[in-house]
């Protein structure tokens, strides 16, 4: 699992001019945009990683291995309900294949 700035450091490469980093959620591709390290001084459980823990209007708060993540904005095709509780997933092999993509 990637940590929070990891994640950050990510997100931040395919931000703007680009679409924005994708993840799934519910299996929907969305993409995140906007995104901060928050609650560093929590500490989370290995299973609660990729768990939308808060959420107020359009921002998110997402749970990694060493802290939260904010996402200030998330894009996706379809209209989703994003709510606490639910959680990002993007699997290995998703993963795997994009890194083959140049």
């Amino acid at each position: 699992a990637w940590s929070a700035q990891e994640i950050k450091q990510f997100c931040d490469a395919f931000d703007d001019p680009f679409r924005g980093a994708s993840t799934f959620l519910n299996g929907e591709r969305v993409r995140f945009k906007n995104v901060e390290v928050d609650d560093e001084d929590v500490v989370f459980h290995p299973f609660q990683i990729g768990l939308i823990y808060r959420k107020e209007q359009s921002k998110i708060w997402v749970a990694t291995k060493d802290s939260g993540l904010i996402v200030n904005q998330i894009v996706c095709s379809n209209e989703l309900v994003i709510r606490k509780g639910l959680r990002f997933l993007t699997d290995s092999e998703t993963l795997l294949n994009a890194k083959r993509i140049l």
